[in-house]
């Protein structure tokens, strides 16, 4: 059997990014559109296996897409993605040539099973996607190489030509020799370093993954500062200097309803005899177990890489190690860069949304009494609820994230969709305080 052929079609240029890159290493062959228009001109000058379809885009949304699909001579079936999923019918699935549907954000792992599932439901004797290590390893590079080409065009570094040239005749081994030295050779211990702006996080983590590499890479943007453990390719943990209170292990403990506030204050005043790390001093003091303070630790490194890969401007190097310091490797954590790599970008998707409402953490935000009826209590969440209380007309966005102990991620994503229902208003802007 050849190679499978997947159209991937949505408005979001992240969830393709991701979404491609995951295939592709699978060993299949992708193909993206930006919209429903151009996806159904492309299933009429080609064939596939199977469209991966968002269901909420403009032009031609996906109701819209597979209404059309009917038109077409044995058309592809159809996988929906969307952030709604669970409000997908089972009468549209059923009707409209969709196999299945999955929800945003979805893990890897997640993606490929349903891909396969769908796909095998077309073609019964496929038993699973079973790619040659080395052809996943150079359908990466491929993905690398188009991604550093453009990268090295946006800083004027290769024109149009140098820039195809660059795609069409650069072998595996001279892009990861190349991405070693854009990425700059130093010194024995550091491997590489380079600027955020010509290489993003998210390309280098995976870079990092595929190399197998062991050892720290720092990010550096202005006064912040992260530092990310990779043991053969794996991440370990992150850990962070500079950057918001919200990604303390402490703040965290709290968040997950592991300790009061109170609790904490109470026992950090009696660490002052120990140096041991404060989840460990947790530990030895019975107010966490091994298995918490795993949970919190993989929970700081995932909302510092979120963070992380929002840095548009900055610099990275990447130091070599034979062994990584104890206080890493006694975490005993791991961290799947695929899956982080596409809810940190997902996040900065929604970051975008946000931030066209909510100008900044100043803002002052009341709750519209008269449109709660229509929601109803049952249909928030209690964390929903918590911040829908603390919107009084008083309080700024930033003392109710500090007061709620919620990352601002949440909290501005909490206050967006209400704003989007309606269910509050803007009570005064930071200009007017």
């Amino acid at each position: 059997m050849g190679v499978q052929r997947i159209l991937v079609v949505d408005d979001s240029s992240t969830i393709r990014q991701v979404v491609s890159l995951i295939l592709t290493k699978a060993g299949i062959d992708v193909t993206v559109a930006e919209d429903g228009e151009e996806g159904l001109k492309l299933v009429k000058s080609n064939s596939f296996d199977l469209i991966l379809l968002d269901f909420v885009m403009p032009k031609v949304n996906g109701h819209q897409f597979c209404q059309s699909l009917i038109d077409f001579k044995d058309p592809p079936p159809v996988v929906l993605m969307s952030a709604r999923g669970d409000q997908i019918g089972d009468r549209f699935v059923s009707q409209n040539r969709v196999v299945d549907y999955i929800t945003k954000p979805f893990s890897p792992e997640s993606l490929l099973a349903v891909t396969d599932a769908a796909m095998r439901q077309k073609q019964p004797r496929v038993r699973g996607l079973t790619v040659a290590p080395e052809t996943k390893r150079s359908n990466l590079l491929s993905n690398l190489r188009a991604s550093l080409a453009k990268r090295l065009a946006d800083a004027g570094i290769l024109d149009s030509t140098m820039r195809e040239a660059f795609v069409e005749f650069f072998d595996d081994n001279l892009t990861v020799e190349f991405a070693r030295n854009v990425l700059t050779q130093a010194n024995n211990s550091l491997a590489m370093y380079g600027n955020l702006s010509i290489l993003p996080l998210a390309e280098i983590l995976q870079l990092l993954e595929l190399q197998n590499q062991t050892g720290i890479l720092w990010v550096r943007s202005r006064h912040q500062t992260a530092r990310i453990a990779f043991l053969k390719g794996k991440l370990m943990l992150a850990l962070g200097s500079g950057l918001s209170g919200e990604h303390v292990f402490g703040k965290i403990v709290i968040r997950e309803n592991l300790l009061s506030e109170q609790e904490l204050n109470d026992l950090l005043k009696t660490r002052a005899s120990t140096s041991a790390p404060i989840g460990k001093f947790l530990v030895g003091c019975g107010k966490l177990t091994e298995e918490q303070l795993q949970h919190v630790l993989k929970k700081q490194t995932c909302e510092i890489i979120y963070e992380t890969l929002r840095w548009q401007k900055g610099t990275f190097e990447f130091e070599t190690l034979d062994e990584l310091p104890r206080n890493v490797t006694s975490a005993q954590i791991t961290v799947g860069v695929q899956g982080l790599v596409m809810e940190g970008l997902r996040r900065i998707d929604e970051w975008h949304l946000i931030e066209d409402e909510i100008r900044d953490f100043d803002e002052v935000f009341l709750a519209c009494n008269q449109n709660q009826t229509h929601w109803g209590e049952a249909e928030l969440t209690l964390q929903e609820k918590k911040i829908l209380s603390m919107l009084d007309g008083q309080t700024t966005l930033k003392e109710v994230i500090q007061s709620s102990h919620s990352t601002s991620f949440d909290v501005a994503n909490i206050v967006y969709r209400f704003l989007t229902a309606k269910l509050v208003k803007r009570a005064r802007s930071s200009v007017e305080r």
